[in-house]
């Protein structure tokens, strides 16, 4: 029985693990395609998109909204808004 727990746990530490470096490296990758296309990333949490875009009901559902990996700018000459949405 022991030994099934230490397996457990050594499961769960190496998904937590797996899980925050691919968040570091989709991090990375949003920055340099951001760079690239002349547009500004952030990671920052916001927590005004509800009310920014007041047309999306989706964005007033639930609690504890924020919109983060953040990219904005004008790319192929429009304006353009792309974000992950907690």
């Amino acid at each position: 029985m022991p030994a099934l727990f230490v397996l457990v746990l050594v499961l769960v530490v190496a998904v937590a693990v797996y899980g925050f470096y691919a968040r570091a490296q989709r991090r990375k990758a949003l920055t340099a395609w951001a760079a690239a296309n002349g547009l500004s990333y952030s990671r920052a949490h916001d927590s005004s998109f509800d009310e920014r875009f007041d047309n999306f009901d989706c964005l007033r559902q639930g609690s504890n909204r924020y919109a983060y990996n953040i990219i904005q700018g004008d790319w192929q000459g429009r304006p353009i808004v792309a974000f992950d949405y907690h």
